[in-house]
C-alpha cells in the first residue's frame, strides 16, 4: 500500500511539473508583449494630442483674428 501511495505521488508530481514548463511553441514572451503594448499606447496617445492640438491652435487663431478685426479702424 505504501509503495503504490509512493509511486502515485511521484506521477501526480512528475505530471504537475511537466504541465508547468515552458513549451517552445505558444503565445509569446509577456513582458514583451507588455511593452510593445504600451508603446503603441503611446504613440497613438502622443498622435492624438497633436491632432487635438493642431484643432484647437487654429480655432485660438481664428478667434483672435476675429477679435483683432473688431477693433481694428476701418479707414474709408
Amino acid at each position: 500500500m505504501k509503495n503504490i501511495k509512493w509511486y502515485l505521488a511521484t506521477i501526480f508530481i512528475a505530471l504537475t511539473v511537466y504541465s508547468n514548463t515552458a513549451k517552445a511553441e505558444g503565445e509569446p514572451n509577456k513582458i514583451e508583449t507588455f511593452g510593445t503594448k504600451v508603446s503603441n499606447h503611446i504613440s497613438m496617445e502622443i498622435e492624438k494630442t497633436k491632432e487635438f492640438q493642431k484643432k484647437n491652435w487654429a480655432e485660438a487663431k481664428a478667434q483672435w483674428s476675429r477679435i483683432f478685426s473688431k477693433f481694428q479702424t476701418k479707414k474709408d
